[in-house]
């Protein structure tokens, strides 16, 4: 039995993330069908610091799922928080950078989707495969349900390995992990924050 939560948010000139965290699908079809979703502009950076930032404290395993159709287009002018004029100035935005630091030290796997007639942004497939986690183009033909399918699978048959760090200095270090048997892909953390509390 496993007992998956989710949360669903939208992302264009505003990011909307709704507050139930819940894994009821009736709850979850009425959030997708009755939310207004934003439209607008791609803040892809803004958006994933703030579902980070919704499951801060949550435990166990804290996975953002990016479903997009382009490259991040916050620039100055589509920054949390939203005040003022509509088409005013309101950042700083959060970077790529920002994004990637807050999954490493919050322990976040990310996965992509980008959709059809586009790509993952080419920033988020590198906090995805620095995370351990997948990124899927979808081609015009593929069934988005199935790609969905295909990540919460892989989730469900992931393993889990730790260690204890030699040193606890609150520093980032590289992290490798490699098979023996030939001809497997790994998909794992390529880092860790070596911290005393969690």
């Amino acid at each position: 039995l496993f007992a998956d939560r989710l949360r669903i948010g939208t992302f264009g000139r505003e990011v909307a993330i709704s507050p139930l965290l819940t894994g009821n699908q009736d709850v979850l079809a009425r959030i997708i069908a009755e939310e207004v979703w934003p439209v607008g502009p791609t803040p892809l950076w803004r958006a994933a610091a703030a579902a980070m930032d919704s499951l801060a404290n949550e435990s166990g395993r804290r996975v953002i799922l990016v479903l997009s159709d382009g490259k991040d287009s916050g620039g100055t002018v589509n920054c949390a928080p939203l005040v003022r004029e509509f088409n005013g100035p309101i950042g700083p935005c959060p970077s790529r950078s920002d994004v990637l630091k807050q999954a490493q030290t919050g322990e976040f796997m990310f996965y992509a989707v980008g959709l059809p007639r586009t790509a993952v942004d080419g920033g988020l497939v590198g906090v995805v495969e620095e995370t351990g986690g997948g990124h899927f183009d979808l081609k015009g033909s593929e069934n988005l349900d199935e790609t969905f399918s295909r990540v919460a699978d892989e989730l469900r048959h992931q393993y889990v390995l730790g260690f204890t760090p030699p040193t606890v200095d609150d520093k980032v270090h590289k992290l490798e992990v490699r098979s023996l048997r030939p001809g497997l892909t790994i998909r794992a953390r390529k880092s860790y924050t070596a911290r005393a509390e969690r």
